[in-house]
């Protein structure tokens, strides 16, 4: 009996979604030259701005993975998960590659956790659900220099992601602790140090490509990323354009604009965050685009949009992962309170780190300054900008390190060790 209804709903649900693609279509034949310029649109977001600003940056991620170093993060990451989440240690390596290459990466290894059996579907949702963070080099160039205009919110819209996850994971921990899930074995515990340098040692000889090979497979699966994103972005504008020409899109933005207003929130923030929630980068863009909006409320608005992270990359998250080991249901909930979270986290952090990045008379201000001046050349100014920038990325990256190693350290120290 139970399996009927379930069945009927699936049913229910596919023929929903082909009559919309359907319409969608009808649309399309009925506009093609807006649905051509929202295409249009969307391609000359991803060309000028996300293209070359994001390929150095996967490029790098792939031959991290390459060279293990992620792996080594998951180790380094062990007994932080298992002390502070009571998850296994083996999700330290999902973590670290949502912290390092962003969404969908750590939804990835947690759906490999899983078919290896080596997680749960419990323990597999709230991987998925703390390791689903915007990438901080994509934080770092695109979403704060391209969109945004400005270098220095990257640290603020990366804390605010990563400290908003941890306590999604903290959340996830009590919940799991409430619905009576048991408690992890006791893992074994070799010098960490030495665990690193084995996992780096294993994924090289698992691996086996020279350099050069890396490097080749490194771009060409960048590039291969890129234009998946790239066409996602494009559907999701025409989809958007093709809302707006059936009037969906101004009624739905309309009755949120009066949620707003009666929340005492400005109206104009409907049309971004309606275009964030089906896709990010549309959506961020949108609101780097509202001068009308401070840079407070834009930096905020940005962080909720790229923790919800919009239904695309939903449906790709859902994909990898496998409907066994996923509930979208609670995924849903999960984005809402980390898109909630990033929010809140955002108005507490802008104002402090703003300050002590650009707002005092630090190296930081100089460096700005001199970027800003006119004696340099306008080749050279950019040159400058581009290398502040990953500075602050490779400032939090050591930052993190160095908080993996003391919380490692210190747990170790503190939990007994088995007789």
């Amino acid at each position: 009996m139970d399996k009927f209804p379930a069945a009927t709903a699936k049913k229910s649900v596919t023929a929903l979604f082909g009559a919309a693609v359907v319409a969608f279509v009808i649309l399309i034949i009925l506009f093609p030259s807006r649905a051509f310029q929202a295409s249009l649109y969307g391609l000359q977001i991803w060309w000028e701005i996300l293209f070359p600003s994001l390929l150095p940056v996967f490029v790098l991620t792939e031959m991290l993975f390459a060279f293990g170093i992620v792996r080594a993060l998951g180790v380094l990451a062990d007994p932080f998960m298992r002390f502070a989440f009571r998850l296994p240690g083996e999700c330290g390596l999902a973590f670290a590659a949502g912290l390092i290459a962003g969404y969908p990466a750590g939804a990835d290894v947690a759906g490999r956790l899983f078919r290896r059996k080596l997680l749960t579907p419990g323990e597999t949702e709230r991987v998925v659900a703390m390791s689903h963070i915007a990438g901080p080099m994509w934080v770092f160039t695109a979403i704060s220099v391209g969109f945004l205009h400005r270098a220095e919110l990257g640290a603020v819209l990366f804390l605010a992601q990563a400290a908003s996850a941890i306590a999604i994971g903290l959340f996830g921990r009590f919940a799991a602790n409430m619905s009576g899930e048991k408690h992890l074995r006791p893992a074994d515990r070799p010098p960490l140090l030495k665990s690193c340098l084995t996992a780096i040692r294993e994924v090289r000889n698992e691996d086996g490509r020279a350099f050069g090979k890396i490097l080749g497979d490194a771009v060409l699966t960048a590039a291969q990323n890129l234009f998946v994103i790239g066409g996602t972005m494009m559907i999701a504008a025409v989809f958007l354009e093709m809302l707006r020409m059936a009037g969906l899109f101004s009624a739905i933005a309309g009755y949120m604009a009066y949620a707003f207003r009666f929340a005492g929130l400005p109206g104009r923030w409907a049309g971004p965050i309606l275009t964030g929630a089906v896709e990010a980068n549309l959506g961020v863009f949108a609101i780097g685009q509202d001068i009308s909006s401070t840079q407070l409320a834009q930096t905020a608005i940005a962080a909720g949009i790229l923790a919800w992270s919009g239904f695309a990359v939903h449906a790709q998250v859902k994909s990898i992962v496998g409907a066994n080991a996923f509930h979208y249901g609670r995924f849903l909930l999960a984005r809402l309170v980390h898109a909630a979270l990033a929010f809140l986290f955002t108005l507490l952090l802008y104002r402090p780190i703003t300050h002590w990045l650009y707002g005092s008379p630090g190296a930081l201000q100089a460096f700005r300054a001199v970027v800003a001046s006119p004696n340099l050349s306008a080749a050279a100014s950019p040159l400058f900008a581009q290398g502040a920038i990953w500075l602050l990325g490779l400032s939090a990256a050591v930052s993190w390190l160095v908080f993996l190693l003391a919380s490692a350290g210190f747990i170790r120290m503190c939990q007994p060790r088995p007789k």
